[in-house]
């Protein structure tokens, strides 16, 4: 280690991000190869710590879409009290709210235990199953913009449901950012790291 200290200068390109490594030895190879190694390693920890850091940033996003998923189950659970509780409703049939919200729950547990199961996202079945989920999804909106214009329909109660819309929005834009995130391994923005290589000069 000492004679590394010795041999070794490294310093900061003032105004840029590079660090020059500069190695001393009387053989011109030897030099070459500490001044690489050097920076081989640099370089090795450098990306280790991004890849943590891109590891932090994916887990985070996933813990975001379970908790905004949970906050879109409970205002639909409040929707759906709040529904069957309006006044002078008669004989009219209630839309199959709970049945859709129920599909929209099933496709979501398959698909997340096909990519527990090593199925990637550009997988026919998970393709399929998200757009069927979508097809569910824009069903259920439909469905409670259209309670919500009903007559009987009081104000809180389309409140809820323009709420509702705006999480499930949200939901909806964290769920493919997150699929974006997995699929496409440049979206991480990873920064360029350039290695100019030391070569000893020809005896």
């Amino acid at each position: 280690m000492d004679h590394l200290r010795k041999v070794l200068k490294i310093e900061a390109i003032p105004g840029t991000n590079f660090v020059k490594v500069t190695a001393s030895s009387e053989a011109p190879q030897e030099a070459a190869d500490i001044a690489n190694g050097i920076v081989d390693e640099y370089k090795a920890l450098l990306d280790y710590q991004e890849a943590v850091r891109n590891k932090r940033g994916l887990d985070a996003l996933r813990d975001w879409v379970t908790q905004q998923q949970k906050v879109v189950d409970d205002k639909s659970a409040a929707v759906m009290k709040m529904l069957h509780d309006l006044p002078d409703r008669g004989n009219q049939q209630l839309p199959d709210l709970p049945g859709l919200r129920a599909d929209c729950d099933r496709m979501e547990s398959d698909i997340d235990k096909l990519l527990k199961d090593g199925f990637t996202e550009d997988h026919p079945r998970i393709i399929s199953l998200r757009t069927e989920l979508a097809l569910k999804r824009q069903q259920l909106t439909d469905l409670l913009k259209a309670e919500a214009a009903t007559p009987k329909s009081d104000a809180r109660f389309s409140q809820e449901i323009r709420d509702l819309n705006q999480q499930q929005s949200l939901l909806d834009a964290l769920n493919v950012r997150l699929k974006q995130v997995i699929t496409d391994p440049q979206l991480a923005q990873s920064p360029v790291r350039t290695v100019s290589r030391a070569v000893a000069p020809p005896e």
